[in-house]
């Protein structure tokens, strides 16, 4: 959300002609060019300011989202992979709880080319099909029910996972 709300900003600015001047965009001393900025007309004027007030809301719900992920992944028994996850380069919390509620135990895959593999496979396809799969499990309706009938209650009887409420 936050990126697409700043790609529409600056899409407004760059169809007018105005341009920041310094490198690096979305600092504090761009936030503040972005603040005296004037568009010739005043419609303009009205739909800069609806956007720049989106990115405002955008960052705001991103920082909300998450402050509750941190909290969320505190007390999850995953917090140490997801922690190993970020000492990667650019891996950010958010991307690493994803990444971790998406593939849950990365013991499953056998070797790297394994995990690639299943990966490309989400990849690919189209996100409809991803979100099929997410629900079925990789594997298709199979591993669906070995999922539910074998597996969730076996690891919640060893107390790995919690039990539904």
């Amino acid at each position: 959300m936050q990126r697409q709300a700043r790609q529409r900003l600056q899409a407004l600015l760059f169809r007018n002609d105005i341009r920041y001047a310094s490198k690096t965009s979305w600092t504090p001393a761009h936030r503040r060019w972005i603040a005296r900025v004037k568009l010739p007309l005043p419609e303009q004027q009205i739909a800069f300011e609806e956007y720049v007030q989106a990115v405002e809301e955008a960052s705001a719900r991103l920082e909300r989202l998450t402050r509750a992920i941190e909290a969320a992944v505190a007390i999850w028994r995953w917090q140490p992979v997801v922690q190993a996850l970020q000492a990667l380069r650019g891996v950010q919390l958010i991307h690493a709880s994803r990444l971790i509620a998406d593939l849950c135990d990365l013991a499953r895959f056998a070797n790297a080319r394994h995990l690639m593999g299943f990966l490309v496979k989400l990849i690919d396809r189209q996100p409809l099909t991803v979100a099929y799969l997410r629900h079925l499990g990789p594997y298709g309706e199979p591993i669906s029910l070995f999922w539910q009938n074998t597996y969730y209650p076996w690891a919640v009887t060893n107390n790995l996972l919690e039990r539904p409420r």
